[in-house]
């Protein structure tokens, strides 16, 4: 199993999509990635891209380091902000 965007007529792989446009059907993309599949009238699957089923039990890892810091970037970000936060 794997995250997936299945939208308008494409299935593609969630970490390698990028939303590209927020008023057309084709508002996510992959650039630099095949779709998994394609929908139409068929589905053609791109079965060469797709992961292969995991061995073994589920494991989580519930031990995670809680301690992270999401900065979004823009142009004419004043970086004395980054300062402040650390």
């Amino acid at each position: 199993p794997e995250v997936c965007i299945f939208f308008h007529d494409r299935l593609l792989r969630a970490c390698r999509a990028t939303k590209v446009n927020t008023h057309r059907l084709k508002a996510f993309d992959s650039p630099n990635m095949d779709p998994l599949a394609t929908i139409g009238i068929t589905i053609d699957e791109n079965e060469h891209l797709t992961l292969p089923r995991a061995r073994g039990p589920l494991r989580l890892h519930s031990r995670m380091d809680t301690r992270i810091l999401t900065i979004r970037l823009v142009p004419g970000f004043d970086d004395g902000v980054i300062k402040q936060l650390i």
